[in-house]
């Protein structure tokens, strides 16, 4: 079967390249990863002491080994952390983040690769953010004698681990040192497989999004925009939530809507303009005198959709209607009402705001649209609504704590 993975691993590498010519995200998936671990041995040779190395898959998972890396650089500032990417998706948007010492793509999983990437970054420890499971890296990790973690790990029945390939991702499992998950049936999975060591504790991301409640600051243009009025945000939006809201608009002329798409290339922008017409304004054109007739505004950058939402008072959260939801905790933290397509099952937060009665979802965009047009016109409901969200985040936070601890006792931190 390890056989069968390498080939795998071979195959998926050489198909980026072919498709790299053609496809903007397959050029700097393969561009990213020329020269990286001469990069990372040249960074390693001038560090002295302790690195941890967190790896994430793209930006969702890079919110959740956030609050980690953060708890690490502001009590353990000895330490570096060397932050790795699979997508760039999280790269690119993240190659910048100043808590970590180095950032880079990781290289493709062969046991060539993975070899020489572990012994040019030298960690102390390595920390595997959710879903991220790469058999060579976490072989040559159990070889070296790198402790191993797994954070916010979650797993489900269909999932590769827990059918014919079980034997094979028995063995990678025994390469890590500890899981941390984020429910009880990901733990009762993982030992239908597995031995090792595993904490329920929840997803990271509570912890999270509410710090940055917490630590909220004002967008001028924003409040500029939202004034007085109700406001609807579209978060990591696509077509079909774009759809939704503009018919929304047109049913409440007392709305206002933010939406922030999940791609802004200016072709996106410009498709999103033409379907709202003239009550439309960017946000980096937004003037006060000028914009005050605007209904939507566009959000034409990337990091501020956390902020946003607390100027919203019910959020549509984009990628239901698609490969699966995006990040609904950024808006459940402020107490607003969420509404998403169908995909969302593989997101345990979403499920259980469904269950809390803090959610709700359709499997037809007329469908959500019309809970969505019922919950607006109902301002108890949005309050019943918002609160179940508020108290299933604060139900849900210490997870962060209970890793630290961890990995304190353990001498991974240490001063």
């Amino acid at each position: 079967m390890h056989s069968l993975y390498n080939i795998g691993i071979f195959l998926y590498g050489f198909a980026l390249r072919l498709a790299a010519p053609f496809v903007s995200k397959a050029k700097l998936w393969t561009e990213g990863r020329k020269d990286v671990i001469s990069s990372v041995k040249k960074w390693r040779a001038n560090q002295q002491g302790r690195v941890i190395w967190v790896h994430c898959a793209s930006l969702g998972e890079f919110e959740q080994g956030r609050p980690i890396i953060e708890f690490i650089k502001s009590n353990y500032p000895d330490i570096r952390i060397l932050l790795t990417f699979f997508s760039p998706s999280g790269y690119e948007i993240r190659k910048n983040y100043a808590q970590a010492d180095y950032i880079c793509y990781l290289p493709l999983d062969t046991p060539s690769l993975s070899r020489q990437f572990v012994h040019a970054a030298r960690p102390s420890a390595s920390i595997f953010v959710k879903y991220e499971y790469w058999a060579n890296y976490f072989f040559q990790l159990k070889k070296e004698h790198i402790p191993l973690f797994i954070v916010s790990g979650i797993f489900r029945e269909n999932q590769r681990f827990f059918c014919s390939q079980k034997a094979f991702w028995s063995s990678v499992f025994s390469s890590v040192d500890h899981f941390f998950l984020q429910n009880k049936n990901s733990q009762l999975l993982l030992q239908r497989v597995s031995d090792r060591p595993a904490t329920v504790c929840g997803d990271t991301r509570y912890d999270r999004v509410e710090a940055i409640a917490k630590d909220f600051h004002s967008i001028e243009q924003i409040e500029e925009f939202a004034g007085q009025a109700n406001v609807l945000i579209g978060g990591s939006t696509y077509a079909s939530e774009e759809k939704i809201i503009r018919e929304l608009l047109d049913e409440h002329s007392n709305w206002k809507a933010i939406i922030a798409p999940h791609e802004i290339e200016e072709s996106r922008l410009k498709e999103i303009e033409q379907l709202f017409g003239s009550m439309i304004v960017r946000f980096s054109q937004w003037n006060k005198e000028s914009s005050n007739s605007a209904r939507v505004m566009l959000i034409d950058n990337m990091g501020m959709l956390s902020r946003i939402y607390h100027y919203g008072h019910i959020a549509l959260i984009g990628g239901g209607f698609g490969k699966g939801i995006h990040n609904t905790l950024e808006a459940a933290v402020y107490g607003m009402p969420l509404f998403f397509g169908p995909r969302y099952q593989k997101f345990d937060e979403a499920v259980q705001l469904i269950a809390n009665g803090a959610a709700e979802s359709a499997d037809e965009m007329s469908g959500l649209q019309n809970r969505m047009t019922f919950t607006m016109k109902d301002l108890e409901k949005r309050k019943k609504m918002g609160a179940s969200a508020r108290i299933q985040v604060e139900d849900n936070l210490g997870s962060v704590a209970i890793i630290v601890k961890h990995l304190e006792n353990q001498g991974i931190l240490a001063r």
